[in-house]
């Protein structure tokens, strides 16, 4: 059976529009194929720079953990050495004490001695035959054996501002004392810082003390708050001593 033109016709463009459609389906499965696609790709890279972020963060938190550490071991070796710095200064503090090497000043006593030139001009007026000169000066051993008898309560001793420290030496040159390479002449001033009642009563207890006394050789001691000794400018020479081994 033939068919008419008209049918033809729409024959063919239903098949025509079978084609079209099938086209547009197939585009647009392809289509939605690509954006899945591009958004699967999309959300890796960005789950992947998050990962990379969040691992880079984790370093960075170890890090800035690892400084703190660092810094806080810092300040606590900062603190030890300060700690250990301000002990070795307070020990050599003591040690320049000890060594006279610091000027110090405190209660004490004040004590001037002279020769009796009163007494030496009498006894020879009257005795000429029997003055001896010697026995109304002032000698080395008397200042030495002085200080002796108030070292034991003394914290600082000074002879006509001279400092007497350990070392020093008292000995007689002439007409003068020589204390330490300075020569010294009548009056002698004795500073003494200390306890002043027990210096006091050292002094006054003193053999030597007795003797000046019965020689008649004026001695005038007195008491004071504020003794001023000056600081040792000497040196400390040693000839035998060595640092001892720890082996």
């Amino acid at each position: 059976m033939r068919h008419s033109k008209l049918e033809q016709k729409n024959l063919l463009f239903l098949s025509l529009l079978a084609v079209v459609l099938g086209f547009l389906v197939m585009l647009s499965i392809n289509t939605n194929q690509a954006a899945n696609a591009n958004a699967e790709n999309t959300n890796a890279e960005l789950i992947a720079y998050i990962e990379e972020n969040e691992l880079r963060i984790a370093e960075l938190e170890t890090e800035i953990r690892n400084t703190r550490d660092a810094i806080a071991a810092l300040q606590s070796e900062q603190v030890e050495e300060r700690t250990l710095l301000a002990a070795k200064n307070e020990q050599l503090e003591r040690l320049n004490d000890y060594a006279g090497y610091t000027e110090l000043s405190g209660e004490g006593l004040i004590i001037v001695i002279d020769d009796n030139s009163v007494g030496a001009e009498l006894a020879q007026k009257n005795n000429p035959t029997t003055y001896n000169a010697e026995h109304y000066l002032v000698h080395d051993k008397d200042l030495l054996y002085l200080i002796r008898a108030l070292a034991g309560h003394a914290e600082a001793i000074a002879v006509n501002n001279i400092r007497f420290a350990n070392s020093a030496s008292i000995r007689c040159v002439g007409t003068v004392i020589m204390v330490n390479s300075s020569r010294l002449a009548p009056p002698y001033e004795l500073r003494v810082i200390g306890d002043a009642a027990a210096l006091q009563q050292a002094l006054e207890g003193s053999a030597r003390y007795a003797a000046l006394v019965y020689r008649q050789i004026p001695i005038k001691v007195s008491v004071s708050s504020e003794v001023e000794v000056p600081a040792y400018n000497g040196v400390y020479s040693t000839l035998y001593s060595t640092i001892a081994s720890n082996n």
